[in-house]
Parts: structure tokens; C-alpha cells; sequence
């Protein structure tokens, strides 16, 4: 699974979309789909775990309201947005961890992490005693 983030707008609501076609379009493939993380409108809604998102909303500019592409974003909606740099810093890498967490085999790469320690301890030994005979 890949992740992506962005905006609570129109244009963040229709990035999965765009990058699917891009990814396709440059020859990338996204083995077990793409899913958008953050920022979403239940992230927004969440005041346990995001307490002051929803407070970070901000209105679309007068101009935009108008515009025809946004019809949609302000009929589901309404005429607020907000961006990703909402989150602080902690809120957005805990996010993404528990994102990544659920896809990672954590015993299984600790384990392989161990067996790569031993390995490098193990040639690190080769080494050195070759080294060693050529310093006799």
C-alpha cells in the first residue's frame, strides 16, 4: 500500500486520482493501491486525537466561489478548506506510522534486522583475519 497526504480541498480530494493517472502515465505501478492518509474531513471531525484541526479550517476566497470547479467541493462541503500544515509536526508522523505500522511485519523486521548485525559482525571477522594475514 502507498500513501500520499494533502490539503482537505478540492484539489487534495482529487489527488489520489492524479497521481494513480501519473503513476500510470510514467510506467509506475502501485502494487496495492494508493490511499490518502491526510488530511481528511473524519480527521478534521476526530477532537480527541486532532484537537484543534477543525479550529484551522480556513474560507474560500470570494473569487473561488464562483468558480465552477469548486461547485462540488462547496455543495458537499461548504465554503471552508484546510491544509495539511494543520497538523503539527507529531500529529503528522504518528500518522504516518500508524499508517505504515499496519502494513509492516514488525517481528519479522526486527528479526531480519538481527540476522543483518550478525551477518556484518561475521564479515567483519573475515576481514579482519585477512587483514591479519598480511600482517604477518
Amino acid at each position: 500500500m502507498d500513501f500520499c497526504t494533502g490539503d482537505w480541498d478540492k484539489e487534495g480530494d482529487e489527488m489520489v486520482d492524479l497521481l494513480k493517472r501519473m503513476f500510470c502515465f510514467f510506467g509506475i505501478t502501485v502494487k496495492n493501491g494508493l490511499k490518502k492518509i491526510g488530511l481528511t474531513e473524519e480527521q478534521l471531525d476526530d477532537t480527541n486525537t486532532y484537537p484543534n484541526l477543525r479550529k484551522l479550517t480556513l474560507n474560500l476566497k470570494k473569487g473561488d466561489r464562483s468558480r465552477a470547479k469548486y461547485r462540488k467541493w462547496i455543495d458537499e462541503h461548504g465554503m471552508v478548506y484546510s491544509e495539511l500544515d494543520s497538523f503539527t509536526p507529531t500529529q503528522l508522523r504518528n500518522l504516518v506510522r500508524e499508517n505504515v505500522l499496519k502494513f509492516v511485519n514488525v517481528k519479522s523486521a526486527n528479526s531480519e534486522s538481527e540476522l543483518e548485525k550478525s551477518e556484518k559482525e561475521l564479515a567483519y571477522k573475515y576481514l579482519q583475519c585477512e587483514v591479519n594475514k598480511f600482517s604477518l
